[in-house]
């Protein structure tokens, strides 16, 4: 009767213990595990044995499989975070019937000192079973007051529920502004619990299509401590196409106490990038602005423009990373596209380009002018045919000038396109000035040194009042050939052609005895063409000679000390020429004949 009653106390208790076992977890495999005294590591049978896992076969020999403990000593467990615990069970015996304990006190550690649960009494059976009145949380575990010869155990077992409640709280990307295409997918993960959590799976799904799982490896603290219990992570990448998308992540944790919070969900679209032209059609040396659309929610350097002249080649527009791009102002047609850096990928725009329309009219007014006194001018916008405007909204090809002003016309075309001109009418503004008139010859040499000083003048003429050619020249050299009053003009002209005449008074005086000079040399052939023969016939020394030509200019020079002399003159323009022979007795001025 005792073997029966024996028998049938053991069957209630070791089919609680299979529950037990089933539905919770062996927390002692995470603690760290230490006796007063006992079995040494050292010879095989230390503490680290009651929870390594293995449980030998019940009465077997052998080392390294089970540890033992002093009478009346203690075993404790030891974790690095709180465990809830509630029940215990203990696989008895070593090699010896004898070694089972007795009896022994369980306790637990209130963060100051150790507190009885209750007493636990053992048996020469293989297992004994323990079921906590109520459930503790702690960190330490000590078996206590372990009464017995020596007592051994195969293997100690603290079971308790890893009761979690963590959960995927918001899925914070794609979102947005992103690309059609493969994109990173980041979530918040949170712990609610009041106890650390780590080492759990995040799956998570597109489109119904499950991804492949987030393996969670670092610890969320409790979230009612200060340390961190929320964390921002990327559990993969995945291919977004274009329309709705829907994204669902949770975690995936048998005990999670609360499914309700495990999971998130949302519904992204990706962005579907068009241009849109302001003007897709613009005339020629106008600007248009290129819209990106949706025009909302860029990041700086986001947004890269490029541009192209064939749509096929595209390079990239520099220092602008707006939604919209104003284009200059364009000559030839142009294609615009936009590289959205999004996502893995990023993304192009659609292509969008902008038609530049020929201007057919070229108008030239002419340059800024001046009216003249009772004189009109008529300006001219040509290009027969167009549509004309003028400033004071004429409407003529040509239009009437009489008065200053500004004056602007504007041609449009067909289609609208348009060209203009402006041209600035000024009153005529009237020549003035003065000249001066330097003798440089001496009393029996006049030649005269002509200098202009001018204003508003557009041309001039000299007129030396002896009969000889006009000039252009400024300054001028003048010889005048005879004695004689005279009176030179400087002729000045302005744009208008209105002239205003300088003049001056000039008395010449030509020595005595400058006929007798001329009648004694005698200049042949004249006219010449290669040579010139200059003869003294009275044998008057000739000093110098110089022949000036019709501009009064000095183009030769040629000292003599003789009484006759040959002067080369094929190097001298067919013309008229002045020679000015300078004697011991005075100056003969005489004229020559170049052919």
């Amino acid at each position: 009767m005792k073997k029966h009653l024996l028998k049938a106390l053991l069957i209630p208790l070791l089919v609680g213990l299979y529950n037990i076992s089933i539905a919770q977890t062996n927390l002692a495999l995470t603690a760290t595990s230490t006796h007063s005294s006992g079995g040494a590591s050292a010879s095989g049978y230390g503490p680290e044995l009651y929870n390594n896992n293995v449980i030998p076969t019940y009465l077997s020999g052998g080392t390294y499989e089970w540890g033992w403990v002093s009478s009346n000593g203690y075993i404790d467990y030891i974790w690095t975070t709180d465990q809830t615990i509630d029940s215990i069970t203990f696989h008895n015996g070593g090699a010896s019937t004898n070694r089972h304990f007795t009896s022994l006190t369980l306790q637990y550690w209130n963060g100051t000192a150790y507190v009885n649960i209750g007493t636990i009494t053992g048996s020469i059976t293989n297992i004994t079973g323990y079921k906590l009145p109520t459930p503790v949380t702690t960190s330490r575990i000590r078996f206590n007051s372990i009464a017995g010869n020596n007592p051994a155990f195969r293997e100690i077992q603290t079971w308790g529920n890893l009761l979690r409640d963590v959960g995927v709280t918001q899925i914070l990307s794609p979102s947005g502004i992103f690309c059609a295409n493969e994109q990173s997918v980041k979530v918040i993960v949170r712990n609610y619990m009041a106890g650390t959590v780590s080492n759990f799976p995040i799956q998570w799904s597109v489109n119904g299509v499950p991804q492949t799982p987030y393996n969670y490896t670092s610890t969320l603290q409790a979230n009612n401590g200060p340390g961190q219990f929320m964390d921002t992570i990327v559990i993969g990448t995945a291919n977004f196409n274009v329309g709705a998308n829907i994204i669902k992540a949770w975690t995936a944790i048998p005990t999670d106490v609360n499914k309700s919070n495990d999971t998130s969900s949302t519904v992204v679209t990706p962005s579907n990038f068009t241009l849109n032209a302001e003007e897709d059609t613009i005339c020629n040396g106008t600007a248009s602005s290129i819209q990106l659309m949706p025009n909302a929610g860029y990041s700086a350097g986001i947004i890269q423009w490029q541009e192209s002249n064939d749509g096929l080649n595209f390079t990239n527009v520099s220092n602008n990373v707006s939604f919209s791009y104003n284009t200059p102002n364009l000559v030839t047609d142009k294609y615009y596209k936009v590289f959205i850096n999004s996502g893995v990928n990023g993304c192009y725009s659609s292509i969008a380009k902008v038609k530049v329309l020929d201007v057919p009219y070229q108008i030239n007014l002419g340059n800024d002018t001046a009216v003249c006194d009772k004189v009109s001018i008529i300006l001219d916008a040509g290009n027969p045919g167009a549509a004309y405007l003028w400033h004071d909204s004429s409407i003529s090809q040509t239009f009437k000038v009489s008065t200053p002003g500004t004056y602007i016309v504007t041609l449009t075309d067909s289609l609208g396109c348009t060209a203009s001109d402006t041209i600035h009418v000024f009153q005529e503004v009237y020549p003035s000035g003065y000249f001066d008139m330097n003798n440089w010859g001496g009393y029996n040499n006049p030649t005269y040194t002509f200098v202009a000083h001018l204003q508003n003048a557009t041309s001039f003429f000299w007129d030396f009042g002896d009969g000889s050619p006009t000039s252009t020249n400024n300054p001028v050299n003048h010889t005048f050939m005879t004695m004689g009053t005279y009176n030179p003009k400087l002729h000045i002209f302005n744009e208008c052609g209105t002239e205003k005449i300088l003049t001056k008074k000039v008395d010449i005086k030509v020595g005595t005895n400058d006929v007798t000079i001329n009648n004694s040399i005698t200049i042949y052939p004249n006219p010449a063409k290669e040579n010139v023969y200059i003869q003294s016939k009275d044998n008057l020394l000739i000093k110098h000679i110089r022949i000036i030509d019709a501009l009064g200019r000095n183009v030769l020079s040629q000292s003599i000390n003789n009484t006759s002399a040959i002067i080369a003159i094929n190097q001298l323009n067919s013309g008229l020429y002045t020679i000015i022979l300078e004697t011991v007795q005075g100056n003969s001025i005489q004229k020559l004949s170049v052919e």
